[in-house]
């Protein structure tokens, strides 16, 4: 969607998935469910404008069994090269949860990409049912 002179973008999984320990997932388009990609450059998500990432929102959420505290990192990952971390904290242990970055300052170009990079923990208890869906916005 368009907003005046910016651009918000969306970002997602379509459907659940159980994230294993010390794995690495990239989230982009709503193709997949969060284990569905270990590879970077796959579920990628072209940027139409040239401009600033300026803020983050990731939406977690758990369907299944909560996990421990263990912290995962979530990063913005543009053309399959740089990554900027969201979080250092992100948790899995709550049904429901959002972490912001909002004080960003990503320049973008139009025809880049970029997806959400997830570094999962080792959890004393793996939560299952995990969806991760959230939006980016360009200025």
């Amino acid at each position: 969607t368009t907003l005046g002179a910016g651009c918000v973008m969306q970002f997602g999984t379509a459907s659940p998935g159980n994230p294993a320990d010390a794995a690495t997932y990239f989230v982009g388009a709503f193709s997949s469910s969060l284990v569905g990609f270990t590879v970077s450059g796959i579920p990628r998500i072209p940027i139409p404008k040239t401009g600033t990432v300026v803020r983050i929102d990731l939406h977690v959420g758990v369907g299944g069994i909560l996990g421990t505290t263990e912290q995962a990192t979530a990063s913005f990952r543009l053309n399959n090269t740089t990554d900027t971390t969201i979080s250092a904290a992100v948790q899995f242990n709550a049904a429901s949860q959002l972490f912001t970055s909002g004080v960003l300052s990503i320049a973008v170009v139009a025809g880049d990409y970029f997806e959400i990079k997830l570094v999962m923990p080792t959890w004393v208890t793996n939560p299952t049912s995990v969806v991760v869906n959230g939006a980016v916005y360009i200025e």
